[in-house]
């Protein structure tokens, strides 16, 4: 018999033991693909083990990161802010809509006026707003998206017989005072013009639309900017019976106020509110001397302001005035 025939037969001839370890050796491979295809398809989240869960879905997996992500902002924030009162802004924006927003007036003539960033109530007795309202976000006071326009315009939506002109203001001895202010609103380009109507606008001093008030929204945007949203209502006082007023059209008499208001509202774990009044003239005293209660905003306007909140909150928070809860 020949090498190559010998050779043949010897590879036709396996020992029982040869064909043990072959098999056992299938097995395990097996169970070794098994394992990590079951590794490929599972995912298991670092909070996993403190809890015994392993996540076997990938949007599951997903929505607990998300959950992780969100704590750990907060924490974030809560730290930078160094502020025991931090918002949660998700929370007060959906418990409450228009929260910046008066309650109806009944007994003055107002058309109401939703822009897009703000609400206007638009006196036709004083052809100037009783009050506008808006909810001045982090992202509003930040933003430097839009340019200041400049250009005021008459608000089309008014009928021409109660419809301010910016001529009726030219050479009246008063700047063209806004209400929200151009600034609150650089995020967006609609609401930027849309500031500049004349329906957002009052007679006021020179002195005090550049000076005090100009300063108090400053503080406004850096409080945004700080805390989180504000909710934010300004208006005109009319403490005469007949104010002055401008304006040489036949039939436009615009009324000058003799004051101005300002209240604001910050919903964080313990909600706080302010408000401000400033006579319509030169104010070079501290900002802290022109802080009141809101309670003593809505008394001279007769207003009710924040009237969404409950009873126990809205009696908290309207009845003191702390400036120094507001870093004054």
């Amino acid at each position: 018999m020949t090498k190559k025939t010998t050779r043949k037969n010897q590879t036709k001839k396996k020992s029982p033991k040869t064909i043990l370890l072959t098999c056992v050796a299938l097995v395990l491979a097996v169970a070794g693909i098994n394992q990590v295809w079951k590794g490929a398809t599972t995912d298991t989240l670092p909070s996993d083990t403190s809890v015994g869960r392993t996540s076997t879905i990938s949007s599951e997996r997903n929505q607990l990161y998300a959950q992780q992500d969100a704590a750990k902002q907060r924490e974030e924030e809560q730290r930078r802010l160094n502020d025991t009162d931090a918002p949660d802004e998700g929370l007060s924006r959906a418990a409450y809509e228009n929260l910046e927003q008066p309650a109806p007036i009944s007994d003055l003539n107002e058309v109401l006026l939703f822009k897009k960033q703000f609400i206007v109530s638009y006196s036709l007795k004083h052809l100037c707003p009783n009050y506008v309202c808006w909810s001045l976000t982090r992202e509003r006071a930040e933003s430097e998206d839009c340019k200041r326009s400049d250009r005021f315009e008459e608000d089309i939506v008014i009928s021409e017989r109660s419809r301010v002109q910016t001529s009726d203001y030219s050479n009246s001895g008063y700047d063209r005072g806004h209400m929200c202010p151009a600034a609150d609103n650089r995020n967006d380009a609609d609401a930027m013009r849309q500031s500049f109507f004349m329906t957002n606008i009052c007679p006021q001093s020179h002195s005090l639309n550049a000076g005090a008030w100009k300063e108090l929204e400053e503080f406004c945007r850096s409080w945004a900017s700080d805390y989180g949203t504000l909710y934010i209502c300004c208006g005109p006082i009319f403490d005469k019976a007949k104010p002055k007023t401008i304006g040489k059209r036949k039939g436009i008499k615009i009324s000058v106020p003799d004051r101005f208001f300002k209240v604001l509202l910050y919903m964080g774990r313990e909600p706080k509110a302010i408000g401000f009044i400033y006579a319509n003239e030169r104010c070079t005293k501290d900002i802290r001397d022109y802080a009141v209660s809101v309670d003593e905003v809505e008394k001279i306007t007769g207003l009710d302001f924040f009237h969404q909140l409950d009873d126990k909150t809205e009696k908290a928070v309207e009845g003191r005035c702390k400036p120094a809860e507001w870093g004054l």
